[in-house]
Parts: C-alpha cells; sequence; structure tokens
C-alpha cells in the first residue's frame, strides 16, 4: 500500500497528528482497518461524537468491506446521537456484517425501546443473546432485559437479574462494567435500599468515562440528596440528556462462568459485620473487596485520599502490563 494511496484516505483531517500515529508503520489495508478501528472504539466510548464521524468515513474509503459495514454502524451511532434512527442502515449491517452483529442488534433494539415498542425491543434483546454474543455483550444485552422488566413494573425480578451479573462483570469491558453498575444503583434505590446505591453510584462516578454519560449523573443527583456526604461531579452542559447509548465495541472473553452467578454482597449488611470484627482483618476475596470500597467511599476519606488509591491500582496494573524481561537478562 503506498503512502500517496494511505494519505488520500485523510485529505481533510482537524487530527493530522493522530493520522500520523495511524499510518506510521502500515503495509497493508488489513491493518490500517484495525487501528482506524480502534480509535473509532475508543472515541465511541468517551461519546466523542465529531472523531468518531470523521474516522468512520476515513475506514469508509478502505476497500474491504467488513471495515466500511463497521464504519457505516459507527455513522448510524452519530446519526442517533442527533436524534435521527436509521434502521433500514442498521438492519443492512447486522445482515451482513461478520463482527458487528450483536451490536448491530442491541442497537436496533435500542431504536425501539426509544419509540416505546417494548414487545420488539425485548425480540432484538433475544436475537443478540441468540448470536454468540462477546461477554460484554452478553452483560449488556441481559442487563438491558432487566431494565425492560424495572419499566414494565417488575423491579424485584430486574434487580433479581442485575445481581446475577454481579459475579461475571469482572470479565466485562470497564464501559460495561459501570453501565450495569450504575443500573443496578437505579434500581436499589428504586427499593429504597439507598445506602448501597450511593456507595455503587460513587464508583460508577469514579470511572473516567463518568463525565461523558450524564445519565449516570442524574442517578447520582436521584441518590444524593439521601446522604448529605454523597458528592457527585459536574455536568458537562453540551452533552444532550437523553440519547441512545449505542452499545461500545468490546473484546472477547473466553469464559462466561455463569454457573457462579450469585447474589453480591450486602455492603451495609458487610459494614456490621465487620464493626463486630474490628480487630479481625479480612479474610476472603469478598471481605477485601468490601473493605476497599468502604475506605473509598467512607465519609472521612478525603478526595486527595482516593485519588491517591485510584493513583495506586493504576500502577498496580501498569506493572502487570509492562514487558518482562528475558530470561537472559537481556
Amino acid at each position: 500500500m503506498s503512502k500517496r494511496t494511505t494519505n488520500d484516505l485523510f485529505i481533510v483531517s482537524s487530527m493530522p497528528r493522530l493520522y500520523q500515529q495511524l499510518l506510521t508503520g502500515i503495509v497493508s489495508y488489513e491493518a490500517l482497518g484495525k487501528r482506524i478501528i480502534k480509535q473509532i472504539q475508543l472515541a465511541h466510548a468517551f461519546r466523542r461524537v465529531e472523531q468518531v464521524r470523521e474516522l468512520s468515513n476515513a475506514l469508509l474509503n478502505i476497500p474491504i468491506k467488513e471495515c466500511q459495514l463497521i464504519a457505516q454502524y459507527y455513522l448510524v451511532w452519530c446519526k442517533c446521537r442527533e436524534r435521527e434512527y436509521d434502521s433500514e442502515t442498521l438492519e443492512r449491517i447486522i445482515d451482513q456484517t461478520n463482527t458487528y452483529k450483536v451490536k448491530g442488534l442491541l442497537s436496533r433494539a435500542a431504536f425501539e425501546g426509544y419509540k416505546g415498542n417494548t414487545d420488539s425491543e425485548l425480540y432484538f434483546y433475544k436475537e443478540a443473546l441468540k448470536a454468540s454474543p462477546t461477554i460484554s455483550e452478553f452483560i449488556e444485552a441481559s442487563k438491558a432485559i432487566a431494565v425492560v422488566k424495572a419499566k414494565e413494573g417488575l423491579r424485584s425480578s430486574a434487580i433479581r437479574d442485575m445481581e446475577n451479573l454481579i459475579p461475571i462483570i469482572r470479565y466485562a469491558e470497564p464501559l460495561a462494567y459501570c453501565d450495569v453498575l450504575n443500573s443496578y444503583a437505579v434500581e436499589l434505590g428504586e427499593l429504597g435500599r439507598l445506602y448501597e446505591a450511593s456507595n455503587i453510584s460513587r464508583i460508577v462516578l469514579a470511572s473516567p468515562f463518568a463525565y461523558a454519560y450524564p445519565e449516570w449523573q442524574a442517578t447520582a443527583n436521584d441518590l444524593r440528596g439521601f446522604s448529605r456526604s454523597f458528592a457527585a461531579i459536574n455536568q458537562p452542559s453540551y452533552l444532550p440528556r437523553k440519547v441512545l447509548p449505542m452499545p461500545a465495541s468490546r473484546h472477547e472473553t473466553e469464559a462466561i462462568e455463569q454457573n457462579q452467578l450469585a447474589r453480591v454482597l450486602s455492603l451495609k449488611a458487610w459494614k456490621r459485620k465487620m464493626t463486630k470484627k474490628e480487630e479481625k482483618p479480612p479474610q476472603d476475596e469478598k471481605e477485601k473487596f468490601f473493605w476497599i470500597m468502604n475506605i473509598y467511599t467512607n465519609d472521612e476519606t478525603s478526595d486527595h485520599e482516593r485519588h491517591k488509591i485510584y493513583e495506586a491500582v493504576r500502577k498496580i496494573i501498569a506493572e502487570r502490563d509492562r514487558p518482562k524481561p528475558d530470561d537472559d537478562g537481556a
């Protein structure tokens, strides 16, 4: 693939430095397509509409059918952000794509939900579950069905479904993880379990995605009145409040481990338990998790201390992902 050919894909660009990085070392359209898709997925997760649109138009020029279908999917998403729901294009993508079928079905279901067609919405979510979803897609579809149940007044069933997802959301991508927790916080709040809901919402708002998802902020605002210490981030004024949250891209994970589904341990109950055993440190993984979450959300923990906890976790993850030296010491 010639340099002139690749540069022709980006004749007009508001992101010259990014495109320079995308083109570095590229020797085939396939490799370039993969790089662009990764950048689109990142921009999509943060709802950067103009960046998604520009990158998708570049991807559309790559002479590989699957790349073009993926580009069209994200261009449909851009229209969706402007409240234009192109179901016809989306259905064509679903019929032809090899890799975005589940994402297309999830988005198609969301279209129907926006129109108030509950039966059709559930139909497409169930079709998504049948179409070999990744773990994140499986979690998103299952969560969405639970949300529909809640809207229909079946809150107890909805919250059971969400709690059944808790043991496996650690296998999901961060965005899907936070989205499930936000929906779970909403349902806990509706059932009057306000303390648990507020603590979970704090975790959601600590996500780097939080500024781009005003619906998470709305959950926090609804719960904030029940806890004086509950703090929420400021909502950006330029983000629309009610727009269809089409699914972000997911990477594949092999294990679903549905046999491990169980109800999540109540933080409030755990704190009562640990109050009686203050001299005894956490013994198992669940107790360690809730101990950390309790420290993070405790009224006495300052924002600076929470930031230090966050930085410590980032450092641990960075060290885990750092390449290991060769055995010969090179």
